[in-house]
């Protein structure tokens, strides 16, 4: 992954998200939330301040955003809800998780995945979903610049495709 190119901004665009909604969650702390369907909520909360790249600074709060969403899901009574920081957030771990989430999702369900972290850019991976050409993506601890580490595939998530191609999305491309 030669071409991708660091989005400083991006990642300042996913933790003014993330920190939204921890604080409309707080506003409304005592209510429950629920899905607009019959099902359950669903949640996969990734933060990120501790990278290995030079070109990935550590980052200050990122983590505590992470949390804080975490902490407000519960409190709005979501109950199945994984949180994975730092070095619990390589590749291998977030895949997991992430299998797990779609394996246990129903008709009905609310899928929440929210990543406080750096993000970047890469070549798109389905062809004419963007006009620029390019994904983005979040990046998850262990990237290097080449999208490889020792022993590790490629550690960032990409953006997600159209809903036509989801029933065989992976975010963590190998």
């Amino acid at each position: 992954m030669a071409n991708l190119r660091h989005r400083p901004y991006l990642a300042i665009r996913l933790l003014l998200w993330v920190s939204a909604l921890a604080m409309l969650g707080l506003a409304s702390a005592m209510a429950q939330l629920a899905p607009p369907g019959q099902g359950v909520i669903r949640a996969l909360i990734i933060g990120a301040d501790h990278y290995d790249s030079p070109k990935h600074p550590t980052l200050k709060g990122a983590v505590a955003d992470a949390r804080d969403l975490d902490q407000v899901l519960r409190k709005g009574g979501v109950t199945d809800v994984t949180l994975l920081i730092d070095e619990k957030a390589w590749r291998r771990q977030a895949q997991a998780a992430f299998d797990q989430l779609v394996a246990g999702a129903r008709p009905g369900d609310l899928v929440i995945i929210g990543f406080a972290g750096h993000g970047s850019r890469a070549p798109e991976r389905v062809k004419g979903s963007n006009p620029d050409g390019y994904d983005e993506v979040f990046v998850l601890p262990g990237f290097d610049d080449n999208g490889y580490r020792v022993s590790c595939a490629p550690t960032f998530l990409a953006s997600p495709p159209p809903a036509s191609a989801l029933p065989a999305f992976s975010p963590f491309p190998e």
